[in-house]
């Protein structure tokens, strides 16, 4: 574990404040900055990446390594992941402000990977494995390499399997998603369409893209699944689906890797606009792949050929979270709080509300 120290945090945060735009007259969002240390642009490419809203923090894992990015944007602090364990392939946070791991690994002789959820405190350190119990037999050879934590429940899924698994806090099971027979996708057909995106809103909605489809969808808690896009080069379509998230208004925002854009779509599905294809002077974004909102307004966007994590302030009207309220945690950008369990000078100096 890696703490950064204050006077480099201090420069860094002045480093990046130097760099951010303007918000741009008619743009549905506005380029900020890339997620750095005092290096410069972290080079990132296929980056699995959480916001943690309830302390200011974006998270950003690849292969063993987690780092936490502040409200600015820069590096606070890093911690690697026993290799033994796995590769960290997801994660989330627990509202305690624990940490939750997805790590998969091949073991030789074995052929399914084997895989398990660890939780792990505010600073890394491992302190259990959350057992998924009680899973159907028709969910022996499932293997998820992604997940999402929302509304007190846990979200596994499989991209190539094409199936999710909801469990509750516990690590129980409590349902299954077949997606493929959702789609319309065969069985013989299941392994030649991949999830591309993958997320859970704060109504409890999984979304997904599936590119070869072309389309992506929201798949209600209660399984009624809603298809929206069409193929096509003009704005508001899609080349090659990727990342998708929504924020609190039910804005829903979609990567596109081929036309190097994120499009905006409305609470009723309906196209709004787009940004990204460097119309603002400021940035064109390549092959933009994962995408995280936080609820700031910023949504995160990964690119390929190293070329890092970009962060847009949205110019739309974002609402107030579901089931939220603004007296519990003041803005970041407002100083501590005392909710906030970390700062900008080191890793958590106090313990996370609500813990001895």
């Amino acid at each position: 574990m890696r703490p950064l120290k204050p006077f480099t945090l201090l420069l860094s945060a002045l480093f990046v404040g130097s760099f951010v735009s303007p918000m741009w007259a008619g743009a549905p969002a506005a380029y900020l900055y890339n997620l750095s240390d005092f290096s410069g642009t972290i080079p990132y490419s296929d980056v699995k990446l959480h916001a943690d809203d309830q302390r200011g923090e974006i998270y950003a894992a690849l292969g063993n390594s987690v780092r936490i990015f502040n409200t600015s944007g820069m590096e606070v602090y890093r911690f690697d992941v026993d290799p033994h364990i796995g590769g960290v392939y997801d994660l989330a946070i627990e509202p305690s402000g624990d940490i939750l791991l997805l790590t998969v690994k091949s073991i030789s002789g074995q052929k399914l990977p084997h895989w398990e959820v660890t939780r792990c405190d505010y600073r890394g350190e491992p302190a259990g494995t959350l057992g998924i119990t009680g899973l159907p037999d028709d969910l022996d050879a499932f293997v998820p390499n992604l997940m999402a934590y929302q509304r007190n429940s846990l979200y596994l899924a499989s991209s190539s399997g094409l199936r999710v698994v909801v469990a509750d806090t516990t690590g129980a099971f409590l349902k299954s998603f077949d997606l493929a027979a959702l789609v319309g996708v065969p069985d013989s057909r299941r392994a030649d369409n991949d999830l591309f995106g993958f997320s859970v809103d704060s109504r409890g909605n999984i979304l997904f893209t599936m590119a070869t489809l072309a389309k992506a969808f929201v798949l209600s808690p209660d399984g009624n699944l809603t298809p929206f896009g069409k193929a096509g080069s003009i704005p508001g379509s899609f080349g090659i689906t990727s990342g998708i998230a929504a924020d609190d208004s039910g804005h829903i925002f979609v990567a596109d890797k081929l036309r190097g854009v994120v499009i905006v779509f409305d609470q009723n599905l309906q196209f709004v606009s787009e940004f990204g294809d460097g119309t603002d002077g400021r940035i064109s974004l390549v092959s933009p792949r994962d995408l995280a909102y936080d609820d700031s307004g910023k949504v995160y966007v990964t690119q390929g050929r190293n070329m890092g994590v970009a962060v847009f302030k949205l110019a739309l009207e974002p609402a107030p979270a579901v089931g939220s309220s603004s007296e519990t945690l003041e803005s970041p950008d407002k100083g501590g709080s005392a909710k906030e369990s970390r700062n900008d000078t080191g890793r958590r100096t106090a313990r996370p509300a609500g813990q001895s």
